[in-house]
């Protein structure tokens, strides 16, 4: 579900209030300097979305089954890739930890052709190719083959 939002400076800070009809009023802080928000709105601009965008906006619920729709009327500026889900560190907060032995655990990891075909999905974007990976996900770096796949 998409909420409008109403932005506000108070303090010299920015804020962002919103009302939910199942959580009710929420405000966050949305720019720690009232200042630096006006310097970087200047730059602000709508750009021509994506042409074949890989979410359909009729299945759609944002946040829910994020990915590039229709709304977003900006080009991949820094996509991740996520190359596993293994993580030698147990951060209680992490959504990508698998617990080492936790049964039904589900560890994800894609092969070379995989990785591959993300990577050609990125530059196909139209009408600005994707020119920016980061490689993430638990720890990239427990994959062995991780040299192969950068």
């Amino acid at each position: 579900m998409i909420l409008d939002a109403e932005v506000f400076e108070r303090d010299n800070k920015v804020f962002m209030s919103k009302v939910c009809p199942t959580h009710g009023e929420c405000e966050e802080l949305y720019f720690g300097s009232y200042e630096m928000y006006k310097k970087f709105s200047t730059y602000w601009m709508d750009g021509k979305g994506a042409h074949a965008p890989n979410v359909m906006i009729d299945k759609c619920s944002c946040p829910n089954n994020c990915g590039l729709c229709s709304n977003h009327l900006s080009h991949s500026g820094l996509a991740n890739m996520i190359v596993t889900n293994r993580c030698d560190l147990t951060c209680w907060y992490c959504f990508f930890y698998v617990k080492k032995g936790l049964e039904g655990a589900y560890m994800y990891e894609p092969d070379h052709t995989q990785v591959r075909a993300m990577m050609k999905t990125l530059r196909a974007e139209r009408p600005i190719p994707g020119n920016s990976m980061q490689i993430t996900g638990g720890e990239p770096m427990l994959r062995e083959d991780i040299a192969d796949v950068i």
